[in-house]
């Protein structure tokens, strides 16, 4: 879509680093990060938009307060398994604004060579 952009630097290192922070103390009582990775991300979420996996983790996550984080703890997280699929951190902040978020697409990191099906020839 117009003004698209892949994920690879829309947000910080040190949103990673809150994130992971976040994630082990909200998450990790379910979740391992290979829950967020891989296969399973890509099958779930490439096509689809930044905004859609934070409004998705906003919605239904943790399972016993669903949306009970800020915005920005969200944001964070969802920086931190961007970053642990491989998408590299930049020097722009994932701002928790759905406009900016929409324009974000996830899609193959940089250098992943995995080819998505019915590609192949």
């Amino acid at each position: 879509g117009v003004g698209e952009k892949p994920v690879a630097g829309t947000f910080t290192e040190d949103q990673v680093a809150k994130g992971e922070t976040v994630f082990k103390a909200t998450c990790s009582a379910c979740h391992v990060p290979s829950d967020h990775t891989g296969e399973q991300f890509r099958m779930n979420w490439f096509g689809r938009t930044v905004f859609d996996y934070f409004a998705s983790l906003k919605k239904t996550m943790p399972d016993d307060n669903p949306s009970g984080l800020s915005d920005d703890e969200y944001v964070r997280v969802v920086a931190y398994i961007l970053k642990l699929n491989g998408y590299s951190a930049g020097a722009d902040s994932l701002a928790a604004d759905s406009t900016s978020m929409k324009l974000i697409r996830i899609g193959p990191p940089p250098g992943d060579t995995t080819k998505p099906p019915g590609t192949r020839r």
